[in-house]
């Protein structure tokens, strides 16, 4: 079984872009609460973040290329699929 987590942002001129969660150099993933004064949470695994996600935790996310910074989005804007 394998977990895909995709968002899709609306950007100038109607152009979507694609973000997947972002692998830190370390290998971690990162997850935090809006609002919190905590740093985040490093997360290793997708099944993880997912669970993350449903307590309401923000995921850091970026373009599939990886060349982007990575941005915090709300769980509200991330899909979830399982294959």
């Amino acid at each position: 079984m394998a977990i895909a987590l995709q968002a899709s942002i609306p950007g100038a001129a109607g152009s979507q872009s694609n973000l997947v969660p972002h692998r830190f150099r370390d290998g971690f993933f990162r997850v935090q609460r809006e609002g919190d004064d905590i740093s985040c949470i490093h997360v290793e695994d997708l099944r993880s973040v997912c669970r993350y996600l449903h307590k309401g935790y923000q995921l850091a996310m970026s373009a599939a290329d990886g060349h982007s910074m990575p941005s915090w989005l709300p769980a509200e804007q991330v899909r979830i699929a399982v294959r």
